[in-house]
């Protein structure tokens, strides 16, 4: 066990001064209370149950106060890089205040990566259906092109030759429209 001189160095100052105050405070403690117990022993053995009692419950309270402060404690200039990760930042005062709203933003920073990542697959989707309608496209142009070529009168003249249709030979007849005239 270390003497009652010798704290533990966390790197907090804040932290190491009440650690050097609470060890302090219970070397005196130990000190009269042992000059209380030997006091009271001699004189009463009533009174020994409520020293304790007050002593018990003034350490009690000491504890709390410490506690209390070193939960309240918050100085904004005391930040280091050893504080954020040792996570002595996360019982500040200022960081309990803002978790709802830290806890916000990380929602909304997922949100919006998710967000991010629909699109991009939606982006990729459509590219992938326009390739799709381009290539049909060309299929189609390329269909009809050939059942225009099929279509032709030469093509349709080759096809024709082992039948008995024959191609006419008198030019094609134009019918003429009467228009109507009102008197």
């Amino acid at each position: 066990m270390k003497d009652n001189n010798e704290h533990i160095n966390t790197g907090n100052a804040s932290l190491d001064e009440l650690l050097k105050r609470a060890t302090s405070e219970a070397t005196a403690e130990n000190t009269t209370d042992t000059a209380i117990e030997d006091e009271n022993s001699a004189t009463a053995t009533k009174k020994i149950p409520s020293a304790e009692e007050q002593i018990h419950n003034e350490r009690e309270e000491r504890a709390r106060q410490a506690f209390k402060q070193l939960v309240d404690i918050d100085d904004g200039s005391n930040i280091s890089l050893r504080s954020i990760l040792g996570g002595d930042i996360l019982g500040g005062k200022t960081f309990r205040k803002q978790i709802w709203f830290l806890l916000m933003l990380t929602i909304m920073a997922i949100i919006y990566v998710s967000n991010r990542y629909a699109c991009q697959r939606e982006e990729i989707r459509r590219e992938d259906l326009s390739k799709e309608l381009i290539d049909k496209q060309f299929k189609a142009l390329t269909i009809s092109s050939e059942l225009t070529e099929f279509s032709m009168r030469s093509n349709v003249e080759e096809n024709l030759v082992d039948t008995t249709l024959q191609i006419s030979t008198s030019s094609s007849y134009y019918l003429t429209a009467d228009t109507l005239q009102t008197p």
